[in-house]
């Protein structure tokens, strides 16, 4: 724990922003000093000074708190430490649902202490590792519900989930997987009205946040307006591949977005995009495979790594990633069953990938999930049945 939670302020000595962590500083050390959500310069059709739509709020909150009690950016790299040490804490949490062995968890909790592409993300100030633990926690709370349906879990889930849709809006998937199984195993007079009461409190968690988009012209019904500029930009007809566009190629976006409001520049955004979609479906396919690619690929889709950084990253996706993947079918072939708990983590990986596959997609928005491909790999594991014959 104390190694996750010095680590960050060790590296921030050599830290330089990748993309999307100064909006996030930017954003906390306003909300920190101003009460107000606004970056100070002009991002995604935003003017500067304008209230912002498009970063969801979670992350920016907790770097906010740092900045406030430190006094000073020191405190982002304590709650980046925090968020990590939270991140192995829910990790554990979801061992433990999974019902691992002790060899097994301590396996768990290593894999996260020493997987490189998660340790990259102790140098950066980025969503990943609040989405990590966040995602853990949930499937946690959730494998637990599921098992035994007790109102004490339901009410920290309901809690939980409303938390991590106002940091990523994708969480709500692994939210769908724990439904889904609930739906299949628990009797639907009892699921009925304690999915009522799971509705309300995650709606009052978000309910404040979503008055104030309401407020500033976003609509009241998402935590982050980003669904109409992902649509419009990576599913675009008149660029070969949208996520390199070749020289003199050009998105065409409409005219004076910076001045419409930010729930109608979304929607135009998402009609475009739909509309690309449904004029060249094939370009769409392409699209889609071009970015299973880019989710299971071992280095970023925008860059090109030298050989030798090829070659590390080569190797760390295969051990922290493949390899688990494989470890999984191997138990169920060995006679594994299928528990609720992970049919949970199963369906929670399948609707992340598929949901990332159709929209938007690179290794980064991967990561998060990778430690449930290895708890689901290690529980499966740790309950193999004998080989055959």
């Amino acid at each position: 724990m104390g190694f996750h939670l010095a680590l960050p302020s060790v590296l921030s000595q050599w830290h330089e922003n990748i993309p999307d962590e100064s909006a996030y500083q930017g954003l906390a050390k306003n909300l920190a000093t101003n009460g107000s959500y606004f970056l100070d310069s002009a991002s995604f059709h935003h003017r500067p000074g304008a209230p912002n739509s498009y970063f969801a709020p979670g992350w920016p909150a907790c770097l906010a708190l740092g900045y406030r009690l430190a006094g000073g950016p020191s405190g982002f790299w304590l709650m980046l430490g925090l968020a990590w040490c939270a991140g192995l804490a829910l990790t554990a949490r979801l061992a433990e649902a999974l019902h691992l062995s002790d060899a097994a968890r301590w396996d768990l909790l290593l894999w996260l202490t020493t997987n490189p592409a998660l340790l990259y993300y102790h140098a950066h100030l980025m969503t990943e590792p609040l989405t990590l633990a966040l995602g853990a926690g949930l499937l946690a709370t959730g494998v637990h519900w599921v098992e035994r349906p007790q109102w004490r879990t339901l009410v920290a889930l309901g809690v939980l989930s409303g938390l991590a849709h106002l940091t990523r809006t994708a969480l709500l998937l692994p939210v769908m997987s724990i439904g889904l199984v609930a739906m299949a195993t628990i009797p639907w007079r009892r699921l009925l009205l304690m999915g009522l009461v799971f509705v309300s409190l995650h709606a009052a968690v978000i309910g404040p946040w979503l008055l104030r988009m309401d407020r500033i012209g976003a609509g009241g019904h998402a935590t982050e307006l980003k669904l109409g500029t992902n649509l419009f930009i990576y599913n675009n007809i008149h660029v070969q591949n949208p996520y390199r566009p070749s020289p003199g190629e050009s998105y065409h976006e409409p005219p004076d977005l910076d001045e419409m409001r930010p729930a109608s520049r979304d929607s135009l955004l998402l009609r475009l995009g739909l509309r690309s979609i449904a004029h060249r479906p094939d370009l769409y396919l392409r699209n889609c495979l071009r970015r299973v690619g880019y989710l299971f690929s071992p280095w970023p889709n925008f860059t090109t790594p030298s050989p030798l950084k090829t070659v590390v990253l080569l190797l760390t996706t295969g051990v922290y990633l493949y390899a688990f993947w494989g470890l999984f079918l191997i138990a169920l072939w060995r006679g594994a069953k299928m528990t609720r708990g992970r049919w949970v983590v199963l369906m929670a990986l399948g609707l992340w990938y598929a949901f990332h596959i159709f929209l938007h997609a690179s290794v980064r928005q991967r990561l998060p999930s990778d430690v449930w491909v290895a708890a689901l790999a290690l529980s499966a594991w740790s309950a193999r049945c004998r080989p055959r014959g």
